[in-house]
C-alpha cells in the first residue's frame, strides 16, 4: 500500500461524501485522475504510461481487477464513438420502470405544435393572473 500512496500523494486527495473520493496527478505533459467509489474505480487521463504505473501499483496494493473500458458505472452507459464519449440512463430508467412495475404499460405519443404549446400557456397563465387577482 506504500507504493501506492506514494504515487497518489503527488497532488491532495479530495473527499466528497463517506465513500466518493478522487485523486488527481499533474504534470506539464499529462493529467490523471483516479475516482473511488465504493468498490469502483474509474482512471481518467491523457497518459497511457501514467495509467500503466498507476495499475501496477494499484494491483500490488490491492490485487485489482482491469475491466477494459468503462461500460456503466453508478447507472450510467457509456458509449464511445469517433465524435466522444456519451452517457446515458437508459438501463437506470428500464429499471425504475420495473420497480414501478410499469414496464408493460402502452406508450402514449401526442403531436403537438408549438401553436398549441403557446395556446395552452396563454390559457394557463389567463388562469394564474385570474386566480391572483381574485
Amino acid at each position: 500500500m506504500t507504493q501506492c500512496n506514494c504515487f497518489l500523494m503527488i497532488d491532495p486527495c479530495l473527499q466528497f461524501g463517506d465513500f466518493f473520493f478522487t485523486f488527481t496527478k499533474s504534470t506539464s505533459t499529462s493529467f490523471t485522475a483516479l475516482l473511488v467509489y465504493v468498490d469502483d474505480t474509474i482512471l481518467a487521463g491523457t497518459s497511457l504510461s501514467v495509467f500503466d504505473e498507476l495499475k501496477d501499483a494499484l494491483h500490488k496494493a490491492f490485487r485489482i481487477k482491469n475491466l477494459g473500458q468503462l461500460k456503466f458505472f453508478l447507472g450510467l452507459e457509456v458509449a464511445r464513438s469517433s465524435k466522444g464519449i456519451s452517457l446515458c440512463q437508459r438501463k437506470y430508467c428500464l429499471e425504475l420502470l420495473e420497480d414501478a412495475k410499469l414496464t408493460g404499460c402502452n406508450l402514449l405519443v401526442l403531436h403537438l405544435t408549438l401553436r398549441h404549446v403557446f395556446i395552452k400557456m396563454q390559457v394557463l397563465l389567463t388562469l394564474i393572473l385570474q386566480l391572483i387577482e381574485d
